[in-house]
């Protein structure tokens, strides 16, 4: 029998409470790795949970990474840290309402055919404050006026609807905020390339794709589907109609030889 594959990390974490708009908040921080710091902003550094969420004992804590800027009750706060205790660690929270000049920010899908489409979810990174990453959606969509990486998103669309189908997004997108004003930002008709590659050398920074391979090779077939500006579309879904998770469907894999004869047809599966 193989010997068991384990591994660990810290799992510390500062908990306060507080009133906002005659509501209970809680602030949850979670530490950055073995580095003992709660206050790090940034994609994989520390991260938080702010609101009125119910954790349960024993079950995974919802979190996102560390940001100066925070959503709560539907407007936007400035976080900072002020004073440190006797362990080193931050002694108060402080939420500032961001007074900044805001506008809107929305992205939508282009096809082949007209379809309709809405912003599911956007995470974005601030270019010009680097501390900001908040999460975005067709409802909550204002940001402070200045420049925006689109880091990852979804959005759902649809040819009669925009709800129809939902596909992930990432990379490439960025956007320009200006004061009172509505920034669209459109993700371009997207095309299709698969890449063949030698599987032992899929994971290889250099490997480079060929249309020969000596028989008997296991071959990994790599598909990507890219828009403009290399945003890459990752994951296509179908909505359901009962509010639940989009069902994923899974693709249709046809091999066919020079003259167009079916060698192979497999519906792919998960991994």
């Amino acid at each position: 029998n193989r010997e068991p594959n384990c591994m660990w990390s810290p799992a510390c974490l500062l908990e306060g409470s507080a009133r906002i708009n005659d509501k209970n908040a809680r602030l949850i921080l979670f530490a950055n790795g073995f580095t003992g710091s709660f206050t790090q902003f940034g994609y994989s550094r520390c991260a938080f949970l702010m609101g009125d969420t119910e954790v349960k004992a024993g079950g995974y804590i919802p979190r996102e990474a560390l940001s100066s800027l925070v959503r709560c009750e539907g407007s936007l706060y400035r976080l900072s840290f002020e004073g440190r205790r006797a362990s080193g660690h931050p002694a108060r929270a402080i939420l500032t309402r961001d007074t900044s000049p805001t506008g809107n920010l929305a992205v939508s899908l282009k096809g082949a055919r007209p379809i309709q489409s809405e912003l599911a979810s956007v995470y974005v990174h601030g270019e010009d404050d680097k501390t900001v990453y908040l999460t975005l959606n067709d409802r909550e969509n204002q940001l402070p006026a200045g420049s925006y990486s689109l880091l990852r998103g979804a959005l759902s669309y649809g040819e009669t609807k925009s709800k129809d189908w939902q596909v992930s997004f990432s990379r490439g997108l960025k956007a320009n905020i200006e004061a009172a004003k509505r920034a669209e930002v459109v993700i371009s008709e997207p095309t299709l390339s698969v890449r063949a590659i030698a599987e032992l050398e899929r994971y290889n920074s250099n490997v480079k794709e060929s249309s020969v391979y000596k028989r008997g090779t296991r071959i990994y077939l790599e598909p990507r589907i890219v828009a403009e500006a290399d945003v890459q579309l990752t994951r296509f879904a179908r909505n359901k109609s009962d509010s639940g998770p989009p069902a994923d469907v899974p693709p249709k894999l046809v091999i066919t030889s020079e003259d167009g004869k079916e060698m192979l047809s497999k519906t792919m599966e998960y991994g």
